[in-house]
């Protein structure tokens, strides 16, 4: 069964970017033939698999996204035919797409205004997407996505598929261990978790904010992922008068550690189609507070295993909870990712 793959990036960095790398492995283990057309990637090496570079335009942004929209299209075309074409981005020339993104206008209405040509262009290729002759079905990251989709376009044809979790990344680990780890790190007290690249998109500012008010008072939080603007939270941080217990450590490989040796995850996004991070955080038994406007807050039974708070109000409130109780997360649905293939794969047929 031939099957092309079409997205920027092929890498483990990003939420998406590591949904696809693991999907791609997981296809040619299966021994699947897989042609992948993107810009840049980082391949693993196997004869199932090929990677077909697609020119882009060198320029602005804008530019690029409609360049590699344009030219991927055409180089599956012309690589074809295939059992199955696969979308996960910017892209439109497919007959099975992976909504992870979410509509574009619903990105400019919360979370920002981008510039007019990069904002045409974007949903330009959206409508393509959704009126493309060749697209059979859609797979939503959330009941949030699937809803719009619908609303907005018609379509009718589409399966909620929440993020797959990659237990290899977590169960070698234990907790008692990451414990150890994080006080060697010279942490101490309950620990709250933030994850996610963009910090602004993702409500880093509301999170450090509502800090210094909390009575509970034996916390530190910890901030995974990357953001060009790092310094000016780390000045915030300080400002706030909490700098000497917020621990900024980037992109982190062994990120799980931090998963499996916090008491509280929490994301005060203000869009996230699922929030990965989210799906991981409940899986890891972390109580998980987050917004309505995350995905994977579908997954959250209030009080319970998390909190989906909709205001800087209930998330202190929400805060102090979680600090003061020992609930855990946990997760009702079987997201392994086996489960997860096997859904996947009777829609690739």
């Amino acid at each position: 069964m031939r099957i092309a793959l079409n997205h920027t990036y092929l890498r483990i960095e990003g939420g998406v970017e590591r949904y696809v790398y693991r999907l791609v492995q997981a296809l040619i283990e299966k021994g699947f033939s897989v042609d992948f057309f993107g810009v840049r990637g980082k391949a693993p090496s196997h004869r199932n698999l090929r990677f077909i570079n697609v020119p882009i335009v060198k320029g602005s942004e804008a530019l690029k996204i409609l360049s590699f929209a344009l030219n991927s299209a055409s180089l599956i075309k012309r690589g074809g035919p295939y059992n199955a074409i696969m979308g996960f981005g910017k892209t439109f020339y497919h007959t099975l797409y992976r909504d992870g993104s979410g509509l574009a206008e619903d990105y400019e209405r919360f979370v920002e205004k981008r510039d007019p040509l990069k904002g045409a262009i974007i949903r330009w290729i959206e409508r393509k997407r959704f009126r493309f002759p060749l697209l059979k079905r859609v797979v939503a990251v959330s009941n949030m996505v699937a809803r719009r989709i619908k609303e907005k376009y018609g379509f009718e044809d589409i399966t909620v598929l929440y993020s797959a979790v990659d237990s290899s990344d977590f169960d070698q680990v234990r907790r008692e261990e990451s414990k150890r780890f994080l006080r060697e790190m010279g942490v101490e007290g309950k620990v709250i978790l933030f994850a996610g690249n963009g910090f602004r998109r993702k409500g880093l500012e509301d999170l450090l904010r509502i800090l210094p008010q909390l009575k509970f008072k034996k916390w530190c939080l910890l901030v995974l992922g990357k953001d060009k603007n790092i310094e000016s939270f780390k000045l915030l941080s300080k400002r706030l008068g909490v700098g000497d217990r917020v621990f900024f450590l980037g992109f982190r490989k062994d990120r799980a550690r931090f998963f499996k040796g916090a008491d509280v995850f929490c994301l005060p996004t203000r869009f996230d189609p699922i929030a990965n991070v989210v799906v991981e955080s409940l899986y890891c038994g972390i109580f998980t507070m987050t917004t309505p406007m995350a995905g994977g807050s579908e997954l959250i039974k209030n009080w319970l295993n998390g909190i989906v708070f909709r205001s800087t109000l209930e998330l202190e409130k929400g805060l102090e909870f979680a600090l003061s109780s020992e609930r855990r997360g946990f997760l009702s649905l079987d997201l392994s990712w086996r489960s997860h293939l096997e859904s996947l794969l009777t829609l690739l047929d």
